[in-house]
C-alpha cells in the first residue's frame, strides 16, 4: 500500500510501580533464595528460604501480594517439617492463581530429597507436603518447577537415582497433585556432575528442561536441554545451547513462550575471566536452536544468574546481577515478541548501597512484572521485591485473526470484525468497521492504569468513508483515550474529518475546566496512514504544563503546549469508528496499534 512504511519499535524503558519493598517481616539471620510466581491478574507470591525462623536451621517462607501490590497477610510458613534444613525452594503458578511449591529437604525420609506442596490462589494448602523423588539413595537436589495454564505441573531436580545413572531427573503431575508416572532420567550423558536443572511449560503439558554438565562440552561446564512432548516424551536429542564453550558456562534460565519456541539464558565466563548472560531461542517451528545473543549490552566485569518470564502474548522479561562501582545491582531488560530487545537495560532499584543478588522474576499474563532478590537488611540479608509495568501497554496486530487482544469489543452484531481485507502491515489480519447505522464500532484496551504520560499510534485506511456529508455530518472519532474515575471523560481524542470529500485529522485534549483544546485539522490524502499521538499531564492544577503532540505517517504534524489539563489521567483507549451520525457510510481499516507509557514510537 503506497505512502504507508511499517516502523521499527524505538527504545523503551520499564516504568516502576512505586519503590522496592522488602517482603520478609522476620529479619533475624539471612532471608535468601527468593524466587517468585505470577497470580491471578497482576496478584504475586514470593517464596525465600528463611533461617532459625522455623526453630531448626533453614525453612521455606511464603508472602501473597494482591494486583494492587499489597502484602495479603504476612509471611507464611511452607514446610510442615521442620527439622533440619529446607531450602532452595521453586514456585509455579497456573492460570487461575493456584501455585505449586517445591524445596530440599535434609533428612526428613533420606539423605536429601524433593518434597512439594500444592496451594490455592488463597494460600490454603491443597493436601499435605509429598516427596517428588521416588528413589532416596544418595541425594536429590536443587528443584526446578513449572506449570503450564491448566495446572499440570512437572518437577525437575539434579540427584542420582535410576541403576548406576547420575543426572537430571524429572516427574510429572496432574492438576490435582497426582503423579502421572514415576521419576524418569531427562539427561542422555550420565557421567560427570549434572547441576543448576531449570525447567519451563508450554501450554498442553509440553516442557522444556534446561541444565549444567560438566565436561559434556569439552571444556568445564556446559548448559544443555531437552524438549519433552505432554506425555513426558523426549522430542528430538538432548541439545547444547553454548556456542562459545571457553571457560564456564552456568546457573542456566529458560522460559516458554506461546507460539511454541523456548528461551535459554545462563551465565558466560569470558577470555578475562568475567561473566556475560547470554541466551538463545529453542525455535519450534526450526526445532533447533537460533543464533546466541547478549542480554544485556552493560560491560561490567560480572553480570550474572540470569533469569526469565514470558507474558501471553510472548514477550519476555530477563533480570541478572552484575558487578559495578564496587557492588552488584539487580538490572533487567524486556525483549519484544517481535523487534527483539528494548533500550536500555534498566536497574531494578537504583541507589541501592548494598549488593542485590539472583534475581527473579514473575510475568503476568498482561505483561505487568516483579522481580524479588536477595540484599542486605541491616541484620544479614532479606528479601525485596519491585514491580514494574512494561512501557508498551498493548501492541496488536491483530494476527490472532480476532479482537482477543483487546479488553472488550463492541462488534455492532458483527459489523466490526478482523479480516485479512482491511491488513495495512504484515500481520495478514487487520479490523474492520462497516459503518452502515450510528452503532459505534470499536475495540477497548483497559489495560492503562492513571497514565500521566500515554503514546499512542495506528494504522488506518480512510477508504472512501463518509460520515455523513450530505446531512451536514463531517466527522467521526477514530481513538479516544479517557479515565474511568470519577466518571468517564474523554482524555484525548483522534478527530477524522471529511468536507467535499477530501480529509483532515485533528487531535483534541480535555483541559480541567472541561473545555477542550483542539491542533488545527492537518490534512491527508484519501487512503492508509500512520498516526500518533503523545499526551502528558500538566505536573498539577493550574500549572498549564500539559502537552499533545501528533504524527501523521511519521512526521511531526502538530503540538498543543501549555494546556492546563491535570484532573485525570488515562485509564482505557478505544479504536474504531467512534461517535457515529445520522448518514455516515462505508468501511474503515485500522491496523498495528501501539500504545505506551513513555517510550517513543515513531523514530
Amino acid at each position: 500500500m503506497s505512502g504507508l512504511a511499517l516502523l521499527p519499535a524505538a527504545a523503551a524503558a520499564q516504568v516502576p510501580r512505586g519503590t522496592h519493598f522488602q517482603v520478609n517481616t522476620y529479619t533475624t539471620g539471612y532471608q535468601s533464595q527468593a524466587v517468585v510466581a505470577p497470580g491471578a491478574g497482576d496478584a504475586f507470591v514470593v517464596v525465600w528460604t528463611s533461617a532459625g525462623q522455623d526453630g531448626s536451621d533453614r525453612g521455606v517462607f511464603m508472602r501473597r501480594y494482591s494486583a494492587l501490590g499489597i502484602a495479603e497477610g504476612e509471611e507464611v510458613q511452607v514446610n510442615a517439617y521442620t527439622a533440619g534444613a529446607q531450602e532452595w525452594p521453586t514456585v509455579a503458578s497456573d492460570s487461575t492463581g493456584n501455585f505449586v511449591i517445591a524445596w530440599e529437604s535434609f533428612g526428613q525420609e533420606a539423605y536429601r530429597d524433593v518434597f512439594a506442596q500444592r496451594f490455592d490462589a488463597s494460600g490454603a494448602p491443597l493436601g499435605g507436603e509429598f516427596r517428588v523423588n521416588e528413589l532416596t539413595a544418595g541425594y536429590q537436589r536443587y528443584p526446578a518447577v513449572a506449570a503450564d495454564a491448566d495446572g499440570n505441573f512437572v518437577v525437575v531436580w539434579s540427584g542420582t537415582g535410576i541403576g548406576d545413572d547420575f543426572g537430571i531427573f524429572a516427574r510429572r503431575y496432574d492438576a490435582d497433585g497426582t503423579a502421572l508416572g514415576g521419576e524418569f532420567l531427562v539427561n542422555t550423558y550420565t557421567t560427570g556432575a549434572h547441576i543448576s536443572p531449570e525447567v519451563a511449560a508450554q501450554a498442553g503439558g509440553g516442557f522444556m528442561a534446561v541444565w549444567v554438565q560438566a565436561g559434556q562440552d569439552g571444556s568445564n561446564l556446559g548448559v544443555f536441554a531437552q524438549r519433552f512432548d505432554e506425555t513426558g516424551t523426549k522430542q528430538g536429542p538432548e541439545l547444547f545451547v553454548n556456542a562459545y564453550t571457553t571457560g564456564q558456562q552456568n546457573r542456566p534460565a529458560v522460559t516458554a513462550r506461546p507460539n511454541g519456541d523456548f528461551v535459554i539464558a545462563w551465565s558466560s565466563q569470558t577470555a578475562s575471566a568475567g561473566y556475560d548472560v547470554r541466551a538463545r531461542h529453542y525455535l519450534a517451528s526450526a526445532s533447533g536452536l537460533g543464533p546466541e545473543f547478549a542480554l544485556g549490552t552493560e560491560t561490567f566485569s560480572n553480570q550474572r544468574s540470569p533469569a526469565m518470564g514470558t507474558d501471553a502474548r510472548g514477550n519476555f522479561v530477563t533480570a541478572w546481577h552484575s558487578l559495578h562501582t564496587g557492588t552488584y545491582g539487580a538490572f533487567g531488560r524486556r525483549f519484544h515478541r517481535r523487534y527483539g530487545a528494548e533500550q536500555p537495560d534498566f536497574a531494578v532499584s537504583p541507589g541501592n548501597t548494598g549488593n542485590q543478588f539472583f534475581p527473579a522474576v514473575a510475568v503476568a499474563a498482561a505483561g505487568n512484572f516483579v522481580v524479588a532478590w536477595d540484599e542486605p537488611d541491616g541484620d544479614a540479608q532479606g528479601v525485596f521485591a519491585r514491580r514494574f509495568f512494561p512501557d508498551v501497554i498493548l501492541e496488536d496486530r491483530f494476527e490472532s485473526g480476532d479482537t482477543s487482544g483487546w479488553s472488550a469489543a463492541n462488534t455492532g452484531g458483527g459489523d466490526l470484525t478482523v479480516t485479512p481485507a482491511a491488513e495495512l502491515g504484515a500481520g495478514g489480519f487487520g479490523l474492520q468497521a462497516m459503518v452502515d447505522d450510528t452503532a459505534g464500532l470499536f475495540v477497548q484496551d483497559d489495560g492503562p492504569d492513571d497514565e500521566g504520560r500515554y503514546r499512542a499510534r495506528f494504522y488506518f485506511d480512510t477508504n472512501g468513508f463518509d460520515p455523513g456529508e450530505a446531512l451536514n455530518r463531517r466527522r467521526v472519532r477514530l481513538f479516544v483515550a479517557f479515565d474511568q474515575t470519577p466518571q468517564q471523560r474523554r482524555i484525548v481524542a483522534v478527530v477524522l474529518r471529511r468536507l467535499g470529500g477530501a480529509y483532515a485529522l485533528r487531535a483534541r485534549a480535555r483541559l480541567d475546566d472541561n473545555s477542550q483544546a483542539d491542533t488545527p485539522f492537518v490534512s491527508i490524502t484519501p487512503g492508509a496512514h500512520s498516526m500518533e499521538l503523545d499526551w502528558q499531564r500538566a505536573s498539577g492544577p493550574d500549572a498549564a504544563d500539559g502537552i499533545l503532540e501528533m504524527w501523521i505517517d511519521g512526521a511531526p504534524a502538530a503540538t498543543l503546549t501549555g494546556l492546563d489539563a491535570s484532573a485525570g489521567g488515562v485509564d482505557a483507549g478505544r479504536l474504531g469508528a467512534i461517535s457515529v451520525k445520522p448518514g455516515a457510510n462505508g468501511v474503515l481499516y485500522f491496523d498495528e496499534f501501539e500504545s505506551r507509557r513513555q517510550g517513543d514510537i515513531v523514530p
